[in-house]
């Protein structure tokens, strides 16, 4: 997680120079991966509320100041106080961060020994994601996959 904040800021000048100064500070950002949310902690020194943006609402969407994890990917939400009669607006904080991928198992039965000629062996391989299974093997000379079906052609060693 990337924090800055905006450099080079010139305020404006229809702002009177009797308004203070503020600063935004952000409370620690989580690891966050698809289907997580959750609630940014900003605070204006002014004590005026902060409001947010993001970068790409396709991967993070915001609520408020609660952000809901739609995809993986890098986003970045600004954080910014706009000040008011009183306060000068405070210069916007940035964080950037990847949303993870969710994870997930592969199951498959053990795999017995076998000679070359045997009967194929059917392997049935699930994920707890529901994602399709692409078999793959170290040497397809010595054994194959056709779908979930293991066929051996060789002798020797295949992972």
């Amino acid at each position: 997680v990337k924090y800055y904040k905006e450099k080079n800021i010139i305020p404006s000048t229809d702002i009177p120079r009797s308004q203070v100064s503020q600063e935004i500070t952000v409370g620690a950002f989580p690891t966050l991966k698809i289907n997580d949310t959750h609630n940014i902690i900003a605070v204006a020194s002014s004590g005026l509320f902060c409001r947010f943006t993001t970068s790409d609402a396709t991967i993070a969407q915001l609520d408020g100041n609660q952000i809901t994890c739609l995809k993986a990917g890098t986003v970045t939400i600004g954080v910014y106080q706009d000040g008011d009669r009183t306060y000068r607006p405070a210069i916007p904080v940035f964080i950037t961060f990847e949303v993870q991928k969710l994870s997930q198992t592969i199951t498959f039965p053990n795999i017995p020994d076998a000679l070359v000629g045997d009967i194929p062996i059917f392997v049935p391989a699930t994920s707890d994601a529901g994602l399709p299974i692409t078999y793959t093997i170290s040497d397809e000379t010595i054994a194959y996959f056709s779908g979930p079906n293991l066929y051996f052609a060789n002798a020797g060693t295949v992972t």
